[in-house]
């Protein structure tokens, strides 16, 4: 049964080709004009020096049932407050890793479970307003993101009702994203996807209230990632127009040397970004699918600093390892202070393994083994990637660095040098005759 939007959409749509030739005919070379062509049109821009390894992300508060006058009731659970911060970055410090990137998400409107973001309100329980000054006063050598979100809402509130301002499907539904619980695959929770027509009058609330509370720096989350279109019949907004409007969002978070980090790689908003989290650095690995090449970090390399998804959530800490070897990302944690139990019973146990205690050893020796590769190629272009075996991969930067990553669990022998099993190399791109040869193919 076929439903159609009761207006039509107008856009025009663009097709362009480009043609490749000779040896810049594969992914790489793909990889190289896209880039060439963000450049051009003002998207990307060359890094003026190598960005920070790591980058940790701090869980503020969440909603859950609690005991009131014997009865139960919502309230707030902080997960991480300031102070906790604070200090968890201390020992990070302590143990001799470099000043980190500090995400901090769930500490206003709402915790992890917001409203709107008609405004920037931080929540007491996590210190308040003048508890995060403290924390980005004390933190003076690290750059502190205060987390906003202006594409998904969980709970009406702040002058924003699902009504009139969600986003209606085809079926005239409110349309909603949910997350999904890790060990039974059953929704966790979900939330309402906000209309992209209330996107900058959103930004225009999140960047007075910043201004005021002298906050310079946001995390804008999903908005990278998702792209809704809106099918209410009184303000019709095709993905197109979608996407004009986030990035006039962007514009607006950014203006006035406010800076941003984004969640997720769309093209349209990485004029505003800072850095780039959560980047696919692989494919799904559906099963026809044997391989996978970076196309996006060949991409952003050398321009946006970038991280895959948390290293701490990822099903094979190793292989995660090995993966940012390869593809050049900077390392991302998400923590929390308070013990892990404190999730149960509630929509957020797919946040089972981020209590900092757990981590901080890992975070250190993960940190110390990349930091050597990021300084040496942190603002250079990712020039070339190829698969010289099924567990074997060459990546090349502009400057003649190549990075041989290992996946086996044996080392492999290419070219009279030895890759330590599950370990990778760092050489010079001249030592690598077998990555123009037949032997060393794109796929």
């Amino acid at each position: 049964m076929r439903v159609f939007a009761q207006k039509p959409v107008s856009t025009t749509f663009r097709v362009r080709y480009h043609f490749l030739y000779g040896d810049r005919a594969d992914y790489s070379g793909m990889a190289a004009y896209t880039r060439t062509y963000l450049t051009r049109i003002g998207a990307l821009a060359p890094a003026e020096a190598a960005d920070t390894p790591l980058t940790v992300e701090y869980l503020g508060s969440i909603r859950k049932k609690q005991l009131k006058l014997g009865l139960p009731a919502y309230g707030y659970e902080p997960l991480t407050t300031f102070a906790q911060a604070e200090e968890i970055t201390a020992r990070l410090t302590a143990l001799g890793v470099p000043t980190p990137d500090v995400l901090y998400s769930g500490m206003a409107n709402g915790g992890l479970e917001f409203t709107a973001f008609t405004r920037l309100s931080i929540q007491s329980e996590l210190g308040g307003s003048k508890g995060f000054a403290r924390l980005a006063a004390a933190l003076s050598g690290a750059r502190v993101y205060a987390g906003v979100n202006l594409t998904r809402v969980y709970r009406s509130g702040g002058g924003f009702s699902p009504a009139d301002g969600c986003v209606r499907s085809v079926d005239k539904q409110y349309a909603s994203i949910a997350d999904y619980d890790p060990s039974s695959g059953l929704k966790a929770r979900s939330a309402y996807l906000c209309s992209p027509a209330r996107y900058t009058a959103l930004a225009e609330g999140i960047a007075a209230s910043a201004d005021s509370l002298g906050i310079t720096r946001l995390y804008v989350e999903d908005i990278g990632a998702v792209l809704p279109a809106d099918y209410n019949e009184n303000r019709v907004t095709p993905r197109e127009t979608a996407r004009k409007q986030a990035a006039d969002a962007l514009a607006q978070l950014s203006a006035g040397g406010r800076r941003l980090t984004i969640d997720g790689g769309a093209a349209y908003a990485l004029p505003y970004a800072e850095k780039v989290v959560n980047l696919p650095l692989s494919a799904q690995d559906y099963r026809l699918q044997y391989r996978s090449v970076p196309f996006l970090p060949m991409v952003l390399h050398g321009s946006v600093a970038y991280t895959g998804t948390p290293m701490n959530l990822e099903q094979n800490h190793t292989r995660a390892l090995l993966k940012a070897a390869e593809t050049g990302a900077g390392l991302y944690y998400k923590l929390m202070y308070a013990d892990n139990s404190v999730l149960f019973n509630t929509a957020y146990t797919d946040l089972y393994s981020t209590h900092y205690s757990l981590w901080l050893e890992d975070i250190a020796k993960k940190t110390a083994a990349l930091s050597e590769l990021y300084a040496r190629v942190g603002t250079q272009t990712l020039t070339a990637h190829r698969w010289l075996s099924d567990t074997l991969t060459a990546t090349v930067y502009a400057d003649g660095t190549a990075v041989l990553v290992n996946y086996a669990a044996e080392p492999a022998e290419t070219d009279g040098l030895t890759v330590p099993a599950e370990s990778w190399l760092v050489t010079e791109q001249s030592r690598l005759a077998s990555l123009w040869t037949e032997g060393g193919s794109d796929l």
